[in-house]
Formats: C-alpha cells, structure tokens, sequence
C-alpha cells in the first residue's frame, strides 16, 4: 500500500516507496556493513523495481524510504504482513546518525500504532545481534527466548503492544530532549 503523505520529523522525513528509489533500497540492503544480520537480497536493479511496484499495490503493508532534511535517501523502514490489528515491523536498514536512526523509529512507531491503529507489532531479530535486540527493547518490545528458523538461523522473535510503544516513546523523547534534540 501507499501512503500518500510525508511522515515529517525535525531530522527525518519517511517518504513512501516510489520506483525511482529502486537504486538505493537495492544497494543499502546489499551493503554486508548493513545487512549483516538480514537475509542477503540477491537480484537484480529490475527486479527490485519490480517489487517495489508489487509492493506498492498490496494490501497488507507500507515500505518506505528514510530521507535526512537536506534531501538525502538513508534508510528504509516498513510494516507488512498486516491482519487486522497487528503487522510485522522490519526492513529496517539505515545508514544516519544515531538521532536521525531514533527519530525514524519514533515516526514509524506512531504510524504503526496511531495512524494505523495496530495493536501489536511483531518481527524477528538474529539472536547475536545486539544493537537490533536494543532497538527493539528501547521501542518496548519484549523479546522470547533464542529458536532456530527455517534458515537455520538463531533468531528471537519480539512482540510490541500499543502500551509498550507509548512509554517507549515518551521516554525516547525525553531522553533525546536531554540531548538537545526535541522531536
């Protein structure tokens, strides 16, 4: 799906998918500093449009692309597999500072849970992958214990309740007002 409006934030904008964006969300999701704990995306540049184009007439999902405010693409984010009440979060692939990676996940988090009315974003991170268990717990997820997927990977899958995203989130603001950004 689409959404036709500009998620604006003071130091990031998330910009829904367009076929023109195809270049950049096919190399950040290529780069091994990225995605080395994401399933590497082998294809081509157009079959990556092609996906995007199928992307965008689904029903079930919204991918979009990060940008920083002097125009910049830096990273991709998106919710899919939408039923009801409750998506999975992910692709999730940023380059950015630390602020800009936090305010995207802040805009995402309240596109999920107000804009879209979800009450439960589920997802996935690789068991060893620290700094994505940390995201996912400063966003409120909660996060069970090591499995094996059907890749043979060692993963942990999240849960994250419209209540948990909230006092999440005002206690992301608070911290990044300390620092000097109010978003």
């Amino acid at each position: 799906m689409v959404y036709e409006k500009i998620i604006s934030g003071k130091l990031v904008d998330l910009k829904a998918v367009e076929i023109d964006d195809a270049e950049f969300t096919l190399s950040i999701r290529q780069d091994p500093e990225i995605t080395k704990h994401l399933p590497r995306i082998d294809i081509t540049l157009d079959q990556q449009r092609e996906w995007i184009r199928k992307q965008r007439e689904e029903e079930n999902g919204y991918f979009f692309v990060v940008w920083d405010k002097q125009g910049n693409r830096i990273g991709t984010i998106g919710i899919y597999d939408i039923e009801g009440n409750m998506g999975e979060g992910g692709r999730l692939a940023m380059y950015g500072d630390a602020f800009q990676k936090i305010e995207a996940g802040l805009l995402m988090s309240e596109f999920e849970f107000e804009t879209l009315q979800m009450d439960h974003i589920i997802g996935w991170v690789e068991a060893d992958n620290a700094p994505a268990i940390r995201w996912n717990e400063w966003f409120g997820g909660i996060l069970g214990e090591p499995e094996m997927d059907k890749r043979g990977k060692m993963i942990r899958r999240g849960n994250t309740t419209r209540e948990n995203a909230r006092i999440a989130r005002e206690k992301i603001r608070r911290i990044m007002q300390k620092a000097g950004y109010s978003v």
